[in-house]
């Protein structure tokens, strides 16, 4: 990959939240559809806090699509789709 091409690349248009239900509700020859947004910030848990913490945020269908098998607790169950609290 170019210089060119790589700078080209990180102007691409970010996929909202509404663009992954639209797809997740018209694409008719999709097997499955999943989102997932990250971030880098300050968790905080009564007196204990870090700092530079990654924190994500998946769909339901993300750990199949994944490849992800938990092995101990309990997996995401579907919801109701509705907009994200921001």
């Amino acid at each position: 990959m170019t210089l060119a091409e790589y700078l080209d690349f990180q102007k691409r248009k970010d996929v909202t939240y509404d663009d992954y239900k639209a797809v997740a509700s018209d694409c008719r020859s999709c097997v499955s559809v999943g989102a997932q947004r990250s971030t880098v910030g300050k968790v905080v848990y009564g007196t204990q806090s870090t700092t530079d913490t990654e924190v994500r945020g998946w769909t339901w269908t993300m750990p199949p699509i994944s490849n992800l098998n938990i092995a101990l607790g309990r997996g995401y169950t579907r919801l109701k789709m509705s907009t994200p609290r921001m």
